[in-house]
């Protein structure tokens, strides 16, 4: 009997990992696609400007392009972090706009996708059962 009550739990849980691989798998697969290139050259800017000047000193390339718009220092941490990464493994003179560098900046907003499928999972079914909070993670995903 014991293996019968953990299958409706095995079930969700199987679910749940469907859902949030297929909306990965989707999003990645877009993730090819050229995007908003308005937003990723920018961001490609600021990450090339940290690699070579400094997380400190981002903000003089805001005062000197405006037009590149204001980030909140966190979004910053990331592309560093994404420039340093693109630096090294991809572009030593650090190429824009090149594919894996727009791969790279797309990254972000997938891994948070990811998380908030989570977290939507999570809440969803403390407040209303695994069956709500899959259906939620799915729409979501």
């Amino acid at each position: 009997m014991p293996a019968q009550s953990n299958r409706p739990a095995r079930t969700a849980q199987t679910l749940l990992v469907l859902a949030i691989l297929a909306g990965v798998a989707v999003r990645m697969t877009l993730a090819f696609v050229p995007g908003y290139i308005i937003d990723q050259i920018p961001w490609a800017e600021y990450a090339k400007y940290i690699v070579k000047h400094g997380l400190g000193h981002v903000y003089e390339l805001t005062r000197n392009q405006p037009h590149l718009g204001i980030y909140p220092p966190a979004y910053h941490a990331v592309l560093a972090l994404l420039g340093f990464v693109y630096q090294r493994f991809f572009s030593s003179d650090f190429q824009i706009p090149s594919r894996s560098l727009l791969l790279l900046l797309k990254l972000v907003p997938i891994t948070g996708d990811f998380a908030l499928g989570l977290v939507i999972y999570f809440y969803v079914r403390r407040t209303a059962g695994s069956r709500s909070a899959i259906f939620a993670t799915m729409l979501y995903m």
